[in-house]
């Protein structure tokens, strides 16, 4: 069985990375793997970085490499046995005989309403880039003419196919179309619809041409694919004259919702599941994250915080942490400990704005900074340490931004593993994860968060062993036992060994 995996954010090394790369490497002990790589990444480094730093091994699995554009992964996933969805926010549809998609956390509908594109905006974007200015919606196209269009032939691994166009639309446009029409030569054509691409044959020749209205970066392709070339001038078609018309705008609903049509759908806590259930209307089974478990070493007095650095979204709110330790050092109610904030970091300004500014803050007090460590020295860090603070959801509205909140909190169980005492935001899925005063704490306010650092410290000792009892629920076997169950269920559906 051929599987495809697709995590467009692999370089940031997050928990929703190694959700993904775990089921990726787990699934390549008994099938072949291919998974998408978008940009300009090198394979055998990413490897390398994913094992040192998630503990993730991907060295079974194969590399694709597509433009980063969505549409595309829609139409190469027909090519493949099943289809595994592992990308945060993305609307990526998948078209292969099994298709499932891992959820961090559901697209808002108002995310989903902002890429969608009203009819007469459509139109006029797209008569704009072909230089048509026909007043009616009708789009025409004559390949004789499209120096600018990409056109490449793909002969399948049999060398027998037929010849299509392929005409890609603005994205979110081809969910909101309905009664979508093609003429050729002025007669209706049957036509398919995959992602945001309109298929059309236009003749029974022995191979494929595909269409596209913008040239995507160079890309790479593994089989059934086995020869990629640009069409000669006399394999293009003297004249092909095509409409498009699309009757009537229709605005998102549930009825079109990226969530319809998977064969499966995977979110990684009840938290995630809820809102899944909430925004979509959609039902979901739980598979909850592989967490990596720590050794636990002489405890010093240390508060550990591990998160990567950016702002806005569901920032992992350091500024608060800091601003929350200074005034505890202040006070004289911690004298002796240290703050130990650490986590990847982002090239974007914003971001590096954002880290400056916490660097700046935390001068002057123990409050030390770890950017981009390696396992082991994390691996450390959480044997050393004795509380664990987390503050990402703060001074958010839970039931207006629900994905600014934490969506399941698997480095808190890593933290926990190593007998770390964990004391969470009272929001999100973090919560699910502590059991208030036998295994840790939750806060709502900064003065909260004070208090029950000084009651964890005060009971650490019985904290402890409560956390590391309740990490080991989450541990890696327990993951890859639940994704082989997974996994004969969908040989058994696919009648595959």
């Amino acid at each position: 069985m051929k599987i495809l995996v697709y995590n467009r954010f692999w370089t940031t090394y997050g928990g929703g990375e190694r959700y993904a790369g775990k089921l990726a490497e787990v699934l390549s002990r008994r099938h072949e793997v291919h998974i998408i790589l978008v940009g300009d990444a090198s394979w055998p480094s990413l490897v390398q970085s994913l094992r040192d730093r998630l503990d993730v091994d991907l060295r079974g699995c194969f590399a694709i490499r597509l433009p980063d554009d969505e549409r595309w992964i829609s139409v190469f996933s027909r090519f493949y046995d099943a289809f595994f969805n592992c990308t945060h926010f993305s609307k990526a549809k998948g078209f292969s005989k099994y298709n499932a998609v891992l959820l961090n956390f559901p697209l808002p509908p108002r995310m989903a309403h902002r890429n969608a594109l009203s009819l007469a905006e459509f139109m006029h974007r797209l008569r704009k880039l072909l230089f048509v200015n026909s007043p009616d919606v009708v789009v025409e196209i004559e390949l004789s003419d499209s120096t600018d269009l990409l056109c490449r032939v793909i002969f399948n691994s049999l060398g027998l196919a037929r010849r299509y166009v392929i005409i890609e639309l603005a994205h979110g446009v081809a969910e909101n179309a309905r009664n979508v029409k093609i003429l050729a030569s002025n007669e209706e054509v049957n036509h398919q619809m995959i992602g945001d691409y309109l298929i059309a044959p236009t003749g029974p020749e022995c191979v494929s041409m595909l269409l596209v209205l913008k040239k995507p970066r160079p890309c790479y392709w593994s089989n059934p694919i086995t020869r990629v070339g640009t069409l000669n001038e006399e394999d293009k078609v003297r004249f092909l004259r095509i409409r498009v018309v699309v009757p009537q705008f229709q605005g998102l609903d549930r009825e079109q919702s990226p969530y319809l049509g998977w064969d499966l759908i995977l979110t990684n806590s009840n938290f995630t599941r809820r809102c899944l259930r909430d925004m979509w209307g959609v039902d979901s089974r739980i598979l909850f994250p592989p967490a990596r478990m720590f050794p636990q070493l002489e405890k010093q007095r240390v508060i550990l915080s591990v998160g990567r650095f950016f702002r806005h979204g569901h920032s992992k709110r350091q500024d608060v942490l800091i601003r929350v330790f200074k005034r505890m050092c202040d006070a004289g109610v911690i004298e002796g400990w240290r703050l130990v904030l650490v986590g990847g970091t982002h090239r974007e300004r914003q971001h590096m704005e954002y880290l400056h500014t916490l660097v700046s803050s935390a001068s002057g007090y123990p409050i030390e900074f770890g950017f981009n460590i390696s396992q082991g020295r994390l691996a450390k860090l959480f044997g050393l340490a004795s509380v664990y603070w987390h503050a990402a959801g703060y001074g958010e509205d839970e039931l207006r931004r629900p994905e600014n909140f934490e969506h399941f909190g698997i480095v808190i169980v890593e933290a926990m593993s190593a007998g770390v005492i964990p004391i969470v935001f009272k929001g999100g899925g973090a919560k699910e994860l502590v059991s208030e005063g036998v295994n840790g704490y939750v806060w709502s306010t900064e003065s909260e968060l004070e208090r029950q650092t000084m009651l964890a410290i005060q009971e650490a000792d019985r904290l402890r062993i409560a956390a590391k009892a309740a990490a080991k629920v989450f541990g890696d076997y327990v993951y890859e036992r639940e994704v082989l169950s997974l996994l004969g269920e969908i040989e058994r559906r696919l009648d595959t060994p």
